[in-house]
Order: C-alpha cells, then structure tokens, then sequence
C-alpha cells in the first residue's frame, strides 16, 4: 500500500512537471498584437482621385494621441511678382532712363485647417470632424489693362471618412463632405477704383471629397 501511494505521488509530480514545462515553453501569444498597426505621430496624404484631374491635394495629419489628429491642407498655392522696364522706343533709340515700367503682382490660395476625431479597430478607423476653408485671388497690374479683381472665400467644411492600414506605414482612405461658403468679390478700374462688389452664400455636398494615400511616420 505504502509503495502504491509512493508511485501515484511520483507520477502526478511528474506530470505537473511536464505540463509546467510545456507550458513555459509555448509560444506568447502575440498574433493578436502583431495585427495592430504602430501609432506614427504624423503622416502625410497625396489625393489620388483629383491627381488625373490635372491637379493633386496634399494633406499633413498630427496626431498626438488615438482619439484624432490636427489636419491642413494645401489645394492651391501660386504667388507671383513681375516687373518689366522699356528702354527703346518703337524705332529702336535707346534712353538712360526706362521709358515704360510694367508691374503685376498675383496669388491664388487654397488653404485648409482642421480637426478629426478617430474611432479605430484594428487596422480599419472612421474618422470625421470639420475643416476651416481659405480661397484668396489676387491680380494687380500697373499700367492695368483689364478689371482688377479680388477673391475671397471663407468656408466650414464638415467630413467623414474610412480609412484602413495595409501596413504599418501606408493606408488608404476616402472620405465625403458637406461645405457652407461666404464669397466676396471686388474689382477696381484702372484708376485703382472700386467698381464692383459681389457677396453670395452657397452650399454644397460632395459624395467623394478625396481618395487619400497616406504616408505614416
């Protein structure tokens, strides 16, 4: 009886023994965690729906934690200054002095900052929050030869979107929009005097904003 009980107690310490050892050795359990992409602080998009439309939108995303990201977008950017001197005159003579001066300076600007919030799961996250829009036009010409104008829109852009991860650097996303719009318009003479003013409201939806290709680092 006595060796009986001896050999039961020896194999279940054994057994226990074995199973502990098992398990030490099994692997951690990581293939849930390796699914989860890396949380990059900053990434940056390139617009690949208006990229075959002959123009391209690039936006710069900080996220300084999980819930969302600061955005700013630039559309449009094109500033320009020119000066022209004429020293001859039609036949050719030459002055010291420029005989005619032309002058012409230009922007055009398409600006936008804002917000998103994020709701993620896993690689897949939807996104939404709202954008302030900037559009400026300026021309101006000396001795002018047409109407100077002046352009101005201030806008509210709300948005949403899907975005997901293919891998750790590089996602894909698309998102809609609604905008609400003030338009200011001035021209001038060539005297440098007002003679129009035009101010208008306007709204809009668009079913596809953008198709963002982002960059995460």
């Amino acid at each position: 009886m006595i060796r009986t009980f001896i050999l039961l107690l020896a194999g279940s310490l054994w057994l226990s023994y074995d199973v502990q050892g098992q398990d030490q050795k099994k692997p951690p359990e990581t293939a849930k965690s390796s699914k989860v992409p890396i949380d990059y602080k900053w990434d940056a998009s390139v617009d690949m729906y208006h990229i075959f439309w002959g123009y391209g939108i690039i936006m710069l995303r900080y996220a300084p934690n999980k819930n969302g990201a600061y955005r700013f977008v630039i559309n449009n950017i094109n500033i320009g200054k020119r000066k022209d001197q004429q020293y001859s005159d039609s036949l050719g003579n030459l002055n010291n002095e420029p005989l005619t001066i032309y002058k012409r300076k230009s922007y055009d600007l398409s600006v936008q900052a804002g917000y998103e919030f994020h709701r993620t799961s896993v690689r897949h996250q939807i996104f939404y929050g709202l954008d302030m829009d900037f559009y400026g036009n300026f021309f101006d010409e000396d001795p002018a030869s047409i109407v100077q104008s002046r352009i101005y829109n201030f806008g509210i852009i709300p948005f949403a979107g899907l975005k997901y991860r293919i891998i750790d650097r590089l996602s894909v996303s698309a998102e809609l929009s609604c905008s609400l719009r003030y338009n200011l318009v001035t021209g001038f003479n060539e005297h440098k005097i007002k003679v129009h003013k035009g101010q208008s409201w306007d709204f809009s939806f668009n079913s596809l904003r953008v198709i963002n290709l982002s960059y995460h680092f």
